[in-house]
């Protein structure tokens, strides 16, 4: 039996790995370091040691071991990869970007440090660069997956939808046996407007792997939009058969439920799925359901437990606040708020709410909170509503009338805020300019939370 070759930087790395798996972080640091003096340009060592210097938060360290591997390879585009890596997580964008273009330019025979730079061009959001890299690599690589790819993300990122079903077409015909090829067809169909074809093209994929995921709520989104609830219920079945662990099936259908209109079967579906992953997106759709099949009291008690457990849940606890203010509770409301706002006292949305729901309790607390959110966000519409309906109601009409005009130049087309400031000119006395806004915003024909008390203020003014 042939004898182990210490002096094999491969096998010092792999040692290392094992004792990472161990969590025994001394040795596996004795073996990375010993690959690298066997090999001081040995990447796979390199990065394991820099990994561990990141997580001891000394990212320096880390970067001086990639520098030392440039300095014996100068055209190492791991390393210069790795650094790129590393200033991105210090949110150094222009220097990860020159780091991807100088490995670019230091190996132009090899292709993955371009389609890493052409990645890296779209999340920065620059898609001209992208899209122009993407078409030099064409040239040179008319038929690489990997450059097709690029290619067609860079057409879709610019909005030229037809150029990027063209190269996902010509992906899908280089890699006949990829379903997520076909899948990316279908997605560029999805978005042009075309089902049909997108069907078809997903119909390719699940040929070729009959569970993916993906394809299959695809094809239930395609289905249900064309109101072929059973076909689509039949593939959301299919999905909780094949993937049991996931929840994905169960949320589908619950979803293909509520669009029905049967909130009941629809809570039966979602508390499935909330078996298989506790998690308080599901819950939230839990509740919505059983609140709209009549069963409240049933589902809020659950919310409850869940943000006992779960005390900084703001999501959830934002979501039961806003519930209980929509179902005119505005003292349990006042009660999740102000948990929302001792957590995070600068969080916009909770402290107007806040003072919405002290307004509907007449507490003259409801004007400190407006207050507070606007000197936050002086220019949102909501907030300007807000205090500018604090104020007319408590008679200030000086100051209230001024914030709602605002609010209208800033968002027109909502009608409470019209009616908000309707009430306000009436109260000020001018009533003429008052029965102006209301019959605009009453023959618009939105309905908002208001509109009786819109149209009998009209009756009274006319």
């Amino acid at each position: 039996m042939e004898k182990e070759n210490p002096d094999n930087p491969l096998i010092q790395n792999l040692k290392g790995g094992i004792y990472l798996g161990k969590k025994d972080m001394g040795n596996a640091r004795a073996s990375f370091e010993k690959a690298l003096a066997i090999q001081p340009s040995y990447f796979p060592a390199a990065a394991n040691l820099a990994q561990l210097d990141v997580q001891d938060n000394k990212p320096e360290m880390a970067k001086k071991r990639f520098e030392a591997i440039l300095e014996k390879d100068k055209k190492n585009s791991q390393a210069m990869a790795a650094l790129a890596g590393l200033a991105l997580n210090q949110g150094q964008k222009k220097e990860a970007t020159e780091w991807l273009e100088r490995a670019m330019q230091a190996n132009p025979d090899i292709l993955q440090p371009a389609i890493l730079l052409g990645s890296h061009y779209l999340r920065l959001g620059e898609k001209q660069k992208a899209l122009a890299l993407g078409k030099k690599l064409q040239g040179t690589h008319p038929k690489e997956p990997a450059v097709l790819d690029l290619l067609a993300q860079a057409q879709l990122a610019n909005n030229d939808k037809a150029a990027a079903l063209e190269s996902y077409t010509k992906l899908a015909a280089v890699q006949p046996e990829s379903a997520l090829a076909q899948f990316r067809v279908a997605s560029v169909h999805m978005a042009m407007g075309n089902p049909s074809a997108a069907s078809d093209a997903l119909k390719k994929s699940l040929a070729i792997k009959p569970d993916y995921l993906a394809a299959q709520l695809a094809q239930i989104a395609i289905e249900a939009s064309q109101n072929n609830y059973e076909k689509a219920i039949a593939t959301a079945h299919q999905v909780q058969k094949q993937h049991k662990s996931s929840p994905a099936g169960y949320i589908a259908e619950g979803d293909l439920m509520l669009k029905q209109k049967n909130p009941a079967l629809a809570a039966k579906a979602y508390e499935h799925a909330f078996k298989i992953n506790k998690n308080p997106a599901l819950l939230i759709k839990l509740h919505a359901s059983l609140h709209q099949a009549g069963k409240s009291k049933e589902a809020t008690p659950r919310l409850l437990q869940w943000l006992k457990e779960h005390p900084d849940d703001a999501s959830t606890r934002m979501y039961l606040a806003e519930f209980y203010l929509m179902n005119d509770q505005p003292k349990p409301a006042i009660e999740q708020y102000k948990v929302i706002v001792q957590q995070h006292p600068k969080y916009v949305p909770a402290l107007n709410n806040l003072a919405s729901a002290y307004q509907q309790e007449k507490d003259p607390l409801a004007l400190e909170y407006a207050e507070k959110a606007y000197q936050l966000a002086p220019e949102s519409p909501a907030i300007l509503d807000t205090l500018g309906w604090i104020l007319v109601e408590q008679g200030n009409t000086g100051r209230g009338l001024p914030l709602l005009q605002k609010a209208i130049s800033l968002a027109p087309e909502m009608p409470a805020i019209r009616y908000h400031l309707a009430y306000g000119l009436a109260k000020s006395g001018n009533n003429a300019k008052a029965r102006k806004e209301l019959e605009q915003t009453l023959a618009s024909g939105k309905r908002f939370a208001e509109m009786d008390e819109a149209q009998a203020l009209l009756k009274q003014i006319q």
